[in-house]
């Protein structure tokens, strides 16, 4: 009889057993695929700031590339301010990844939180709840008992007052007329309210013994529900230790793990985005450069070009200007000469028509003649020496004017080229202020993946405490 007894006890215990077993395995099962769930999660949002960032990056530096071949050409406020607008995009893009990176953490832990609340507030309440119901059914039947005896007495003293003045007002009335009747009256009474006080008794005596004995007998079988509820609160709760602390110690290990090859990816992430980033970064600042350089070069070869032509133009016309005051002098020692000529021509016919008309010779007249043409030479040479003077003063003034433009184009292509170095220059040190500051933000993004992997870490360890505190609660 005892065997046959003992194997259903065990047969119970093992289906207890295997029941408990699979509940704790299908906890387990659902904390693992939600923990896998809000990890990947994580690791989506992560990729997808990633890549968002790298594209806006990419789309950035496309957009700095193409518009400064055109900001070359164009004065350098442009280019300052398109900077400062891509500078404070990416940073805004930045924030706003990281706001949402924060606020996703923060809500993941406030509701971790609430509902770890929730729980222990809702297992207060049901130990509260249960305390209370054993309170009251301890303290029902002594609360009845007094109840119902100082009611039994307040009845009974009030119909005795009552009584009472029943009697003095009729005594006052009919004094003369009723004594006996109100001495009858009192006697009565008296043997009623005796009555009612000696039934009041016997009552609350039968009553106190009766219900000392069902407080005795409801206090024993308390107790013993009690004990027994202890020893089996005592037995669960060490069950559930054991449950609690073998899914903690598992979800631990698959938590650490996850986390481990989390990172692994992350840093695998992080290294790739670097590399690419700094990829595409020498590339780009490589072919701005080069652009630069070629633009420069082209700028350089064009204003040559033109101070090479402006040059060619006035040697050409300062040729043609010296050709043509030199006609002009030939023109007018021709023409100076041929006026002589004349003028010789006609002293000679004066001379003889003179001696024509007079029939005899001056003796005068190779004086005059030699005076007159000395004179006109000197005269000539005079005006051929104003006129070689002015002419050379205007060669020397076209020669200064010369020099003058020649100098001033000069300048004007060193002052251009000048320019187009300086605005080269501080395109570069806008360029390699952009990549510092990339660099430091990455570097800071860098410093920020650990606290990003500590709250992802706590988030895991919020989410297994509370499905420990679920399994404890489902088998509580």
């Amino acid at each position: 009889m005892a065997e046959d007894s003992s194997k259903p006890v065990s047969s119970n215990q093992a289906g207890g057993f295997g029941s408990a077993a699979n509940l704790m395995i299908e906890a387990l099962e659902k904390a693992g695929n939600e923990l896998e769930n809000t990890v990947s999660l994580c690791m989506q949002q992560l990729t997808s700031f990633t890549e968002g960032l790298d594209q806006s990056l990419t789309l950035q530096l496309d957009k700095v590339v193409k518009q400064s071949s055109h900001l070359v050409d164009s004065h350098g406020n442009v280019l300052e301010a398109k900077r400062d607008e891509t500078i404070d995009q990416m940073a805004e893009i930045e924030a706003r990844e990281m706001e949402k990176l924060l606020s996703a953490s923060s809500d993941i832990k406030k509701q971790l939180g609430q509902r770890v609340q929730d729980a222990m507030r809702e297992l207060a309440e049901l130990m509260e709840v249960q305390l209370k119901e054993l309170n009251e059914l301890v303290e029902a039947p002594s609360s009845e008992l007094l109840e119902a005896s100082k009611a039994r007495a307040l009845e009974a003293a009030y119909d005795g007052q009552t009584a009472k003045k029943d009697i003095n007002l009729h005594g006052e009335t009919y004094e003369n007329s009723m004594s006996d009747t109100a001495k009858s009256i009192d006697e009565e009474a008296g043997q009623v309210i005796e009555a009612a006080r000696l039934s009041v008794e016997d009552s609350l005596a039968n009553y106190g013994e009766h219900f000392d004995d069902k407080i005795k007998t409801v206090q024993e079988e308390l107790d013993e529900i009690v004990k027994t509820a202890v020893v089996d609160l005592k037995r669960l709760a060490r069950r559930g230790e054991d449950s609690i602390s073998e899914a903690r110690d598992t979800n631990v290990q698959a938590v650490m793990e996850q986390i481990e090859h989390w990172q692994e990816h992350l840093h695998a992430l992080r290294d790739r985005f670097k590399a690419n980033s700094l990829e595409q970064q020498s590339k780009h600042v490589k072919a701005y450069n080069d652009e630069i350089e070629r633009t420069l070069a082209s700028s350089q070869e064009e204003i040559g070009r033109i101070a090479q032509s402006a040059r060619k133009r006035m040697s050409v016309n300062q040729k043609l200007f010296i050709n043509t005051l030199r006609r002009a002098e030939r023109q007018i020692t021709d023409d100076i000469e041929r006026l002589i000529t004349k003028f010789e021509a006609a002293v000679a016919q004066e001379a003889k028509v003179h001696l024509l008309v007079s029939g005899s010779k001056l003796s005068a007249g190779p004086e005059v003649l030699e005076k007159l043409s000395s004179r006109l030479k000197l005269h000539g040479q005079e005006i051929i020496k104003t006129f070689k003077t002015q002419v050379d003063q205007t060669e020397q003034e076209f020669m200064r004017a010369s020099q003058v433009k020649n100098e001033r184009i000069e300048s004007i292509r060193q002052s251009s080229v000048e320019a187009l170095e300086k605005q080269v220059r501080i395109m570069r040190a806008d360029l390699e202020r952009i990549a510092r500051s990339f660099n430091t933000e990455l570097t800071d993004l860098n410093i920020k993946l650990p606290m990003i992997e500590e709250s992802g870490r706590a988030a895991a360890m919020a989410v297994m405490t509370y499905k420990s505190a679920m399994l404890s609660l489902e088998n509580d």
